[in-house]
């Protein structure tokens, strides 16, 4: 018994003693190479490291700046890759990290690359102050590739991650011409949970197939978006697929090929905006077999101000609640309705609610056969308070005129 009791005492006694940080490895670029570094090779971050203040060149065709490991930090750094061909792998990458800072960072360049990649676990990754200022295809791309059967990709494994954190960061530029998205989160295997923008500027986007994507996010959980602007992206400005518990707030979406688009979600809100001169101001199909429809969303106090394709057109949803919007010009060449909840074949709208939602016809050419128009199949859809100027109806429920 003593001798037990000596040892919990001793091993009381080294818990508590006081612990120190590693000191992290700083490399200052501007002291050891003269400001700049040439890339022979990919430049591997290691865990505890900082390299900070100065010009990094990728020299070879597929060299990366590679983050790997914890505690991981590349700040006040300009990256030139105008050299760079590859196309599948990132000008910075991600692997395996825990606690990575990328912050006050400028890539430039003219290539097909993703500016930051990562397709392997990462944890806790905050990216402050980055301008993606070259003619770079995409941005910020997570990506778990789908794929059971490539549990590790290189040696690295990529389960699920937790946590990123995007301030203040840009992405275009107008003469651009590689397709690719500025923020896409894809995690359709793994998922990835609790992010949050704040603070982003879509220069432009180029679309090629499911590309062009502004800010979207792919079997994500507990996402908060605020204070974006979106311009000119070859897909949805906003974008959300397969998730739930997602809030934006105080954005503004001009020119995108469609401004909102949510499919199979659940808990979305979005509100406090503008969108300006898109092809469709918010869309969702929901049209993947077996799937979820897109459930308990809100969309509140926007203003839609110009449209070509579609208004609003939604299918296989329930309770959802549009309020105090405002839609006008509307000029699109779908002619059901300016809000359309539409009965696709895998499903109508249940239980929904549009209300205090004003629908101006200004100079818009287009005449739709009504403001609002609900198909068949849906039941205990609400629909007050609607103010609807220089449409002949206002309402058409299963074909039938309202008023």
């Amino acid at each position: 018994m003593k001798i037990r009791f000596g040892l919990c005492l001793l091993l009381f006694f080294i818990s508590s003693l006081p612990t120190h940080a590693v000191e992290p490895i700083i490399i200052d670029l501007s002291l050891q190479y003269n400001g700049v570094f040439w890339t022979t090779g990919d430049f591997v971050i290691s865990s505890n490291t900082i390299v900070q203040n100065g010009v990094i060149k990728i020299n070879g065709l597929s060299d990366s700046v590679v983050l790997k490991g914890e505690n991981l930090v590349l700040r006040n750094v300009t990256i030139d890759s105008r050299k760079t061909t590859s196309t599948s792998k990132g000008i910075i990458e991600l692997q395996n990290t825990n606690r990575a800072v990328i912050q006050d960072v400028i890539i430039d360049g003219e290539n097909q690359r993703r500016a930051i990649y990562c397709n392997t676990s990462a944890n806790d990754t905050s990216i402050t102050n980055v301008d993606v200022v070259g003619k770079i295809a995409w941005g910020i791309l997570f990506d778990d590739m789908d794929n059971d059967t490539r549990a590790v990709v290189n040696g690295y494994n990529y389960p699920i991650g937790s946590g990123l954190y995007i301030t203040n960061y840009k992405f275009g530029h107008e003469n651009s011409t590689g397709a690719g998205d500025a923020i896409e989160i894809n995690c359709p295997r793994y998922r990835f949970k609790n992010i949050r923008v704040n603070g982003a500027l879509v220069r432009r986007t180029n679309r090629a197939g499911e590309n062009g994507l502004g800010i979207a996010f792919a079997q994500c959980s507990d996402v908060e978006v605020r204070n974006v602007e979106v311009y000119n992206t070859g897909h949805d400005g906003i974008h959300f697929e397969h998730s739930y518990d997602c809030f934006v707030e105080n954005f503004t979406i001009v020119g995108s090929w469609r401004a909102i688009g949510v499919s199979h979600s659940k808990n979305v809100t979005v509100r406090e905006g503008t969108v300006t001169n898109t092809g469709a101001w918010v869309i969702s199909y929901n049209t993947v077999v077996n799937a979820i429809p897109m459930q308990n969303s809100t969309f509140e106090n926007i203003v839609f101000d110009g449209c070509y394709n579609n208004g609003f057109l939604v299918s296989n949803a329930e309770n959802l609640m549009f309020r105090n919007l405002t839609l006008k010009n509307y000029n699109a060449s779908q002619n059901y309705g300016v809000i359309h909840f539409y009965n696709q074949s895998i499903g109508s709208v249940y239980d929904s609610t549009i209300e205090d939602v004003q629908i101006l016809r200004d100079q818009g050419v287009n005449n739709p056969l009504a403001a609002i128009c609900v198909e068949g199949g849906g039941t205990g859809n609400r629909i007050k308070g609607i103010t609807s100027v220089g449409y002949e109806k206002k309402l058409i429920i299963d074909g039938n005129d309202f008023y």
